[in-house]
Parts: structure tokens; C-alpha cells; sequence
């Protein structure tokens, strides 16, 4: 999302986005380790990106782990690696996380998942700067930098024992805290020309208009930047042909609940054309939120949907939407 080196890939022209940048730019230039607190979808791996990128560690690639995505019998062979016959189809030597991230940075997102086994072992490597691959006798360093995120309470689960409170203490050299969406609604017109711009099809809406943009800044955006970001993509992708985002194109992908937003003077439609209508834009909004989220991937999105993949591709026909179109967005 970097869109150059002045705004770091951060968004936004108010105090917070002004203040964040800076605190990337002062945390970039240390070892210590960082952590970047706050609600989900408020860009937790851009900032730790921007760290990296910012920081004398930045011509290696970036280590990236889902923590919550590796299962827990795999954790130290994630981390650490193994060699070739340490057990039943080491067939190879496999170089784990802290080997690959050697004189880079390591990023663990979602850090609250991780084991109490692990979180004791990943402690060791942090004093020491070293480990120990499965099945080897002997020691390897790796001059790893950590920064983690994570939307979670760890505090609350330090108290709870869900998390040491060692580690915890140790992983919190510095705290970088996202805010969420709501709080610095007068970054939400430079996000939302930001994401319009970055639909790649030229017969996608390129501009919005006033109204338009006012109801997207009153919005509360409970899912943040990311649902956004979502809300942009699929907005976009199902007015193909328009030029200018306007109000009615926002529905159903935001919920207008105002008097002010139900036009009283409107002719009252017969109950059942008018239920077939909201339906059909229902499944338009719907579907297409699940191609955008799965990049055009039929199967993915009918597996999301809870549907066989034949269904999907005829509904997709009777509303008019192309899987393709969403491949490029």
C-alpha cells in the first residue's frame, strides 16, 4: 500500500496519521523490540512494515507469520527449523523463521496465539539471541529483530495465564497504538480517493461525489480501514460503467439508518417488486464482497458462502457478475 517514501503507506493528513508516521520513523532506527497494539483492521502489519522499511535492516526481506494460523505441533519447526532426519519426513534441512529474518525483522501478527510452550522458547532466543533447530545439537544466532501486533488484551491474559508475563515485558520495548477508524474520521476522503484510485479496471467509477463522500465520513466503520477498504472495492466493482460515486450506489454496502436518508415522496412500489429489488441488491452486495475478499476465486467464495460451487456460478449469472472482473481488483 506504500504510495511513497513521505507518508510511509500511512493514509491520512490529521494529528494521528501526522504523529504515527513519526513514531515509525523513531522506533525504525533502534533494535529493541516494538509492538504495535490496537483494533483489527487498523492497518497493525502496515505499520509494521513501514518500521521495517524504514529501518537500516531494510535492503533484507521482512519475515511475515500468522501466529494464529501455524497449529501448535508445528510451532518450533516454524521457528526454529529442523535438520535433515531429526524425525519421520525431515527429508531435508528446513530453515525456520529466525534463521530466515537473520540481520532483518520478524514479524509476528497476532502474537496472543502463541503457545505457552512456544512463548517460552521464543523468550530464551530474545535473551540469548539463540536457538536450536529440531534435531540439531548445535547452536545458531540470528541477529532478529521482533515486532509484534495483536488486537488482543495480553495484559488481561498475563493476569489470566494465557500469556508470560516475561515475555510480555520483554516483546513491550516500545508500543505503537492504531486507533480505529472512527476516531480519525477526517482521514476517511483521502482513504476513500486513495482506494478508488487503486481498482485497477478503467471503467470503474473514479470519483465520488459530495453527498456520497459526506454519508461514507458519518459512518462509524466498526471493521475499520480494512472494511473500508472492502466497502470501496466492491462499491466499485458493481457500478461498472459509472463515472461518479453517488448515494444510492452505496447501498447495501453501508447501512443508512436516517429519516433524512428515506425519500417520503417516493411512489410506494407493490410489496413483492420491492422485496425482489432489495433482494437482488442483497445478493449483488453480498456476492460480490465475497469475490473481492477472494480475488475472483469461485471456489473460495462459494466454500465462504456455504454453497456448492455450480450454485454459485449460476447466481452469479442470474445477477450479472463476472468472477473475472473481481481479479484485478
Amino acid at each position: 500500500m506504500v504510495e511513497s517514501e513521505k507518508n510511509l503507506g500511512i493514509i491520512g493528513s490529521s494529528a494521528y496519521a501526522n504523529d504515527l508516521r513519526d513514531n515509525i520513523r523513531n522506533v525504525a532506527q533502534g533494535d529493541f523490540p516494538v509492538m504495535v497494539l490496537g483494533p483489527s483492521g487498523t492497518g497493525k502489519e502496515l505499520v509494521s512494515c513501514a518500521i521495517h522499511d524504514c529501518s537500516p535492516r531494510k535492503d533484507n526481506k521482512l519475515a511475515v507469520v500468522n501466529c494464529a494460523a501455524i497449529p501448535r505441533n508445528l510451532e518450533e519447526n516454524e521457528f526454529f527449523g529442523h535438520v535433515k532426519g531429526s524425525f519421520t519426513g525431515a527429508l531435508d534441512n528446513k530453515l525456520g523463521l529466525l534463521s530466515s529474518s537473520h540481520n532483518s525483522t520478524l514479524f509476528l501478527d497476532e502474537v496472543g496465539d502463541i503457545s505457552l510452550e512456544m512463548q517460552a522458547k521464543l523468550l530464551r532466543f530474545l535473551d540469548s539471541g539463540e536457538y536450536m533447530p529440531i534435531g540439531s545439537s548445535t547452536l545458531k544466532r540470528s541477529d532478529t529483530r521482533v515486532v509484534c501486533a495483536t488486537n488482543k488484551n495480553l495484559e488481561q491474559m498475563v493476569q489470566e495465564g494465557g500469556f508470560r508475563e516475561d515475555l510480555y515485558y520483554r516483546l513491550k520495548g516500545v508500543v505503537i497504538n492504531t486507533l480505529a477508524l472512527s476516531e480519525h474520521p477526517e482521514d476517511i476522503p483521502e482513504l476513500v480517493r486513495f482506494f478508488i484510485r487503486r481498482v485497477k479496471r478503467n471503467d470503474t467509477p473514479k470519483k465520488i461525489d459530495d453527498e456520497a463522500m459526506g454519508i461514507l465520513t458519518s459512518y462509524s466503520w466498526p471493521g475499520n480501514i480494512r472494511e473500508l477498504k472492502y466497502a470501496i472495492d466492491v462499491i466499485c466493482m458493481t457500478n461498472i460503467g459509472a463515472d461518479i460515486i453517488k448515494r444510492n450506489m452505496l447501498y447495501p454496502t453501508i447501512k443508512i439508518r436516517r429519516k433524512t436518508d428515506v425519500n417520503v415522496n417516493a411512489p410506494v412500489k407493490p410489496y413483492m417488486t420491492h422485496k425482489s429489488e432489495v433482494v437482488k441488491d442483497f445478493d449483488r452486495y453480498y456476492f460480490a464482497k465475497l469475490l473481492v475478499q477472494f480475488g475472483g476465486n469461485v471456489s473460495k467464495s462459494a466454500q465462504a458462502a456455504g454453497m456448492y460451487r455450480a450454485n454459485l456460478t449460476k447466481k452469479l449469472n442470474e445477477l450479472g457478475i463476472s468472477a473475472k472482473d473481481f481479479k484485478s481488483t
